[in-house]
């Protein structure tokens, strides 16, 4: 869980770069290490892809290990370079998926992940029309209210008219 959560924990983000490792970094590496000890030891015994009984297509976890595998790499190498605003940690969730299929009493979680793995695509297409649609409706609503941005709300001393523009006329005291 910490490993998901780690930004909660965490104090600058470049801690690991500089030399002050707290002990949550400290196993956050830990568990990226043994995840990645258990990958290549599964690449080194079964090949990496080419056969279909090679670690990456026996099991659907081990493209979900991998996936992990890549996005903390590419979340430490721009930690490294100097990016403090990339932050891939919710990724790291989807490990929990591998221990609860596990578990006898969460059976359904793997018929769920099955099903979102064959909808994927569809998924897909719903996403990608819904980002047209709201992209659509943004740009309707910056061209129709384009003028309006320039408004500014004040507080004056006397009545000002309902359909006052900006050039309406102060009272004299």
């Amino acid at each position: 869980v910490y490993i998901a959560l780690a930004g909660e924990f965490a104090t600058d983000g470049q801690s690991w770069a500089t030399g002050n490792i707290t002990p949550w970094e400290i196993f956050d590496f830990s568990c990226v290490g043994i995840l990645t000890g258990e990958m290549l030891i599964g690449i080194i015994a079964l090949g990496f892809a080419r056969q279909p009984s090679t670690w990456l297509r026996c099991s659907d976890f081990h493209k979900l290990d991998a996936l992990v595998i890549l996005v903390t790499a590419s979340e430490y190498v721009a930690t490294l370079l100097g990016s403090n605003s990339v932050t891939l940690r919710p990724f790291r969730l989807l490990r929990v998926f591998r221990a609860i299929v596990k578990i006898k009493s969460f059976m359904g979680v793997k018929t769920i992940i099955r099903t979102l793995r064959q909808g994927l695509t569809q998924l897909g297409v719903v996403f990608l029309m819904l980002f047209f649609f709201m992209s659509g409706f943004g740009i309707f609503g910056m061209a129709m209210y384009q003028n309006s941005f320039k408004r500014r709300c004040v507080s004056l001393p006397h009545r000002v008219p309902a359909c006052a523009s900006h050039d309406f006329m102060v009272p004299k005291p």
